[in-house]
């Protein structure tokens, strides 16, 4: 299976063009189906999702449809499935986005270290402008990046990593507060957090 695992959608060239090269073929002569279900569970104000559908619709897709795979039967009669299994059981390592997102906790870094260390699996920390390319669940994925990001090995140590200059100067970064969907994606979890900034 390939995949395109991304932190904050289609936010730049870079990761388009990485998307068209991967579907092989160009987005006009593509469908794309986007499963809201991660967003589903939680509360408050949704105008954001409203707003990254938007944006996705706007690449130009042959077709362009929302789908929610919790809205058929409970016993999954609706997609002939005896058993449920879990969603994405792929990799032997983590995905998590939003790296330098104003709402991280300012030890968001060394939480995902220290999370490596405790799963003993290596975990990717991706920033809104990056993005992981997979051909081959048993192949390393590719960064298309043009923003920052983390790899942590499977001790916890820092293995790789991609600065922009205004980090690697200290000179700050100024970010845009939103709310956002952070994912962690794993062997056997696809767990996702809402998190809103305080400032309005």
């Amino acid at each position: 299976m390939r995949m395109l695992l991304t932190s904050g959608g289609i936010a730049n060239e870079m990761i388009r063009d990485a998307l068209v090269d991967l579907l092989g073929k160009p987005l006009a002569d593509s469908r794309v189906v986007v499963v809201i279900d991660a967003i589903l569970g939680s509360p408050g104000d949704s105008s954001t999702l409203v707003d990254h559908l938007e944006g996705l619709r706007a690449l130009g897709w042959a077709e362009f449809d929302i789908a929610s795979l919790f809205a058929g039967p409970d016993e999954l009669a609706l997609f002939g499935l005896d058993d449920a299994a879990p969603a994405v059981a792929l990799f032997d390592w983590f995905f998590a986005g939003h790296l330098g997102a104003d709402w991280m906790p300012g030890d968001a870094e060394e939480l995902f270290a220290r999370g490596a260390a405790r799963s003993g699996q290596e975990v990717w920390f991706v920033g809104d402008d990056s993005a992981l390319l997979v051909r081959a669940p048993s192949a390393p994925p590719t960064v298309i990046s043009s923003g920052h990001w983390r790899r942590y090995g499977a001790d916890g140590a820092l293995v790789a990593a991609r600065s922009p200059p205004a980090e690697r100067h200290r000179t700050g970064v100024e970010r845009v507060s939103r709310p956002c969907l952070f994912s962690l994606v794993g062997t056997s979890r696809l767990v996702t957090i809402r998190s809103v900034s305080d400032r309005s």
